[in-house]
């Protein structure tokens, strides 16, 4: 069981999240047993997932963790090492979902560089980046591209042939002809990162060949059919997390599905091949149930191929990709002995806990979230928030209180502040009118003539002050550059990404090789 209040971000450099905590996760490789007797159209949830393992070759217990094919943080890369930690220690395979139908987030890979001003944030466009495209159908570039991109990083590095990003360029580049595919690219320099990390590398499985398995025709399948009831169960779920959660921003965190008229929305992505993604709607008929693309027509299916999950792949030009919370329900359905989240997923996974086990009447493969925080070796100030607002109330009150804040003042003014001070607390205690507000105004002015001597007697006290504040919100600046903990993992040095691995090996060291079933689920 997840303990949600624990899903945050480690503070510290060098900080691990394992939830649940490591010695509960020696049931979490052990499958819920009703699968035998649980189906999906016209076979077992248990079959399914044993034909799905044995036609990818792997072998149980599966571990599966997964990204979008992006320059992710060292917190998403400490999935893996969990994963491949696991693995090692109770056998079967780990995985890695490569989310390739997803679209890119930026086109641009930030990368910090130490300059003679300071610290600066450089981003870097990535070749050929399509914000419109999943990253299944990203447009090739060229070799020399790429390696521009991979100079300039390693170029703003002070310890460059230190870190893993020669590893990750060496492999990216490895044998590529002159135009280079991302994903294929993606995947060469992640399995090179995890072995110079000390890891097996996983293995990938790529959700766009998941799409096209029989096994996902039989989900999809149960979905179509019953479209209007995995609708109300989606957005139940969702607006009982809402309430849970007190999310009040709309479409937060996901959004609810629609219907229009007689059509709803199912929670999959449809496309053309090559083109971007749209929403899927289904409208059921006596005999079939026909498939939009958002407004467009797109195609029909019997109810019969749907009952007999014969309905598979769709034809031609047309693409179905599961969304995020139905890869998860899928992955965890259908393929996984134990799913490992980062602390996203994790959160908006207990969506998909109540809407699939109420639409499937059985409990999810169990989920465990893992992330890290591990920061690059650039100089910090060590100052915080609360040195800027002491900084700040001290500029402010240099002007209202300079008798604080100066070593000599004349005794004359001092007196004279005084004696108006004291006049104005008698007013603030006197009954109120018109005649005492307009005496009181007058005081406060004479106050402030007297601070304005006051500060005459050093000129350049409040400027100093000023300064402070500056330089303090300055470098606050330089350390939100320095204490980023989503740069690309490939920036941190071998030794620091080692060391994560060898704590998160440590950590799950506990766990006892016999715990996970050695047979397929």
């Amino acid at each position: 069981m997840i303990d949600y209040e624990r899903l945050v971000a480690p503070r510290e450099d060098g900080g691990l999240l394992l939830e649940p905590a490591p010695a509960r996760w020696r049931w979490l490789s052990e499958p819920p047993s009703s699968y035998a007797d649980a189906w999906l159209g016209g076979a077992s949830i248990g079959d399914l997932r044993r034909a799905w393992r044995e036609r990818l070759g792997l072998r149980s217990p599966v571990i599966i963790a997964g990204h979008q094919p992006e320059f992710f943080h060292a917190g998403v890369l400490a999935k893996n090492l969990a994963a491949a930690a696991l693995v090692a220690r109770v056998g079967g395979t780990a995985v890695f979902l490569t989310v390739d139908t997803d679209v890119p987030k930026t086109a641009h890979l930030r990368v910090p560089q130490a300059t003679a001003g300071g610290l600066r944030a450089l981003d870097l466009p990535i070749p050929g980046a399509d914000s419109q495209r999943s990253y299944t159908d990203q447009p090739p570039a060229t070799s020399d591209r790429w390696l521009g991109l991979f100079a300039q990083a390693g170029a703003a590095l002070s310890a460059h042939g230190e870190t893993l990003l020669p590893t990750f360029a060496r492999a990216w580049l490895a044998g590529a002809p002159p135009q280079v595919g991302y994903v294929d690219a993606f995947d060469r320099a992640r399995r090179a990162s995890e072995r110079a990390a000390g890891i097996e590398p996983l293995v990938e499985v790529r959700v766009s060949e998941l799409a096209a398995g029989p096994e996902f025709g039989a989900f999809v399948a149960a979905l179509l059919a019953d479209a209007p009831r995995f609708a109300h169960e989606y957005n139940t779920a969702l607006e009982s997390y809402r309430r849970r959660h007190r999310v009040s921003a709309p479409g937060r965190p996901v959004p609810p599905l629609a219907s229009l008229g007689d059509r709803v929305e199912a929670p999959l992505w449809i496309s053309r091949r090559g083109g971007p993604r749209r929403r899927m709607f289904v409208r059921r008929g006596a005999t079939d149930v026909e498939v939009f693309c958002e407004d467009e027509p797109a195609f029909r299916i019997g109810l019969t191929a749907l009952a007999s999950n014969a309905a598979w792949p769709p034809p031609e030009p047309w693409r179905v990709w599961p969304r995020a919370l139905t890869l998860s329900a899928l992955v965890r359905l259908l393929l996984a002995d134990l799913f490992i989240h980062g602390i996203g997923g994790a959160r908006y996974d207990e969506m998909t806990e109540a809407f699939a086990g109420s639409f499937f009447a059985v409990e999810l493969a169990p989920m465990a979230c893992v992330s890290a925080t591990l920061r690059l070796p650039l100089p910090r100030s060590r100052l915080g928030i609360g040195d800027w607002l002491a900084a700040r109330h001290a500029a402010r009150d240099v002007r209202h209180n300079p008798q604080r804040h100066l070593a000599q003042a004349p005794p004359e003014l001092l007196a004279a502040r005084a004696e108006w001070v004291r006049r104005s607390e008698e007013l603030r205690r006197a009954p109120r009118s018109r005649s005492a507000r307009v005496e009181r105004a007058a005081i406060f002015s004479e106050i402030r003539r007297v601070n304005a001597r006051l500060l005459e007697v050093e000129p350049w006290l409040a400027a100093r002050y000023d300064q402070r504040v500056e330089a303090i919100a300055a470098a606050l600046a330089q350390d939100r550059i320095a204490l980023d903990r989503e740069y690309f993992y490939g920036l941190h040095r071998v030794a620091d990404v080692r060391e994560l691995s060898a704590l998160i090996h440590e950590q799950l060291v506990a766990l006892s090789p016999g715990a996970a079933r050695s047979g397929a689920s």
